[in-house]
């Protein structure tokens, strides 16, 4: 598992590798795997402020990377669809997860994680990237948006 960040070379976003994890999972099959890797090797349901990351997948649910999005304050955290897609793009994405930790130990979303999540699933579309999931972890448990909320991750016709 490689985590990614992107600096600026000659004033144009580059992704850097800034460390390998070694971590046995290579295919991100479910909301329960996310949790496991949040809660075990990332180590956010224990932080104190939220931090959400992206988990960047090829076509077939192999995970390329993860990177860190927004480090908030206690009950929030800022995250900006542009900077996600252009890392998703970078990394050469097919599809991905967006995962935040509630420091509240409650896992229930605020409205405004399901507008980041709507808004996620509209940009990503637009951009031929499919958002899967958006999960929220706890120490004990998780909240997993397209097992509560399908609708979102639905096809408007």
């Amino acid at each position: 598992m490689i985590l990614y960040n992107t600096v600026l070379r000659e004033n144009r976003p580059v992704l850097i590798k800034e460390k390998k994890i070694d971590f046995m999972v290579s295919c991100i099959s479910s909301p329960e795997t996310v949790h496991q890797i949040c809660r075990d090797v990332l180590r956010i349901t224990d932080y104190t402020e939220e931090y959400a990351y992206v988990f960047g997948l090829n076509g077939r649910s192999r995970l390329l990377g993860i990177f860190e999005v927004s480090h908030g304050i206690t009950d929030a955290a800022m995250i900006r669809p542009k900077e996600i897609m252009m890392k998703l793009l970078l990394m050469g994405a097919c599809q991905f997860l967006l995962v935040h930790n509630h420091p509240s130990q409650e896992p229930d979303p605020s409205r405004e994680d399901l507008r980041v999540t709507r808004r996620l699933c509209d940009a990503g579309r637009l951009l031929g990237l499919d958002l899967l999931d958006h999960i929220i972890v706890t120490r004990e448990d998780y909240y997993s948006m397209r097992e509560h909320k399908r609708y979102m991750f639905e096809e408007e016709k």
